[in-house]
């Protein structure tokens, strides 16, 4: 799957079918936060859910990882929403609550 950034592209694996999709997931935003420090933490995002794990956590990171994912679901485009169904076309976004 090829992005534009040669470092995303070094330090990241993507799996989307359609390919297209992985693009309108992440974009420039969505990037530049994984880039910042996401290395450690793996996402999926599959029928309309999104999860996330770490290969080491202790229960007290739990909390911390939780955060995580919001972040990670915050910035998921609202294009890429509409696309797979979460969000009416000209509504706001769902609910962010665990």
């Amino acid at each position: 799957m090829g992005f534009e950034s040669i470092e995303f592209g070094r330090r990241f694996q993507v799996w989307t079918s359609p390919r297209e999709d992985a693009h309108l997931i992440i974009d420039q935003r969505m990037m530049a936060w994984l880039l910042d420090d996401m290395d450690d933490v793996r996402f999926e995002v599959n029928n309309g859910l999104v999860a996330c794990a770490t290969w080491r956590v202790i229960p007290e990171q739990l909390p911390q990882l939780a955060e995580i994912l919001i972040r990670f679901v915050e910035r998921i485009p609202n294009v890429a929403l509409r696309r797979f169904g979460v969000m009416p076309p000209s509504g706001p976004p769902p609910s962010r609550a665990l």
